[in-house]
């Protein structure tokens, strides 16, 4: 967490004074077709922004629907940790993993909690790998 603050404090401050240090600097190495000065530099785009500038709603719309469509398979994503069902069961690991469930119950290969008591009496918890 305190290192997106680091790099947000840096967007924020750093890369506004050092554009503006560079100044007109900054595009020196721009593309050719970027520094010419014509409104367009195509008929073709030209046109297309004609066309959407005189539709945007229509436009956007379509747009819009497309970036829905293209995000929907965020929604059947499964982002939880893999399970030991991933590893082949004729697998070493998996066979550990079998054997000492088998010998110490279940739950014994999940995550180890340890608790201890606090200053003020108060029990802690805590994770431990």
């Amino acid at each position: 967490m305190l290192s997106v603050v680091f790099v947000l404090a840096a967007a924020l401050t750093l890369l506004p004074a050092v554009l503006a240090k560079l100044g007109p600097r900054v595009d020196r190495f721009a593309l050719g077709s970027a520094r010419t000065r014509a409104p367009h530099a195509s008929p073709r785009s030209a046109a297309w922004a004609e066309r959407l500038w005189r539709r945007p709603l229509p436009y956007g719309l379509a747009a819009l629907a497309l970036l829905v469509a293209l995000a929907l398979p965020v929604f059947s994503l499964k982002t939880a940790m893999p399970s030991i069902k991933v590893v082949p069961s004729g697998d070493s690991s998996r066979k550990g993993y079998d054997a000492a469930q088998r010998a110490f119950g279940a739950g014994a290969t999940g995550p180890c909690r340890s608790s201890r008591r606090g200053r003020g009496g108060a029990g802690r918890s805590g994770g431990a790998a």
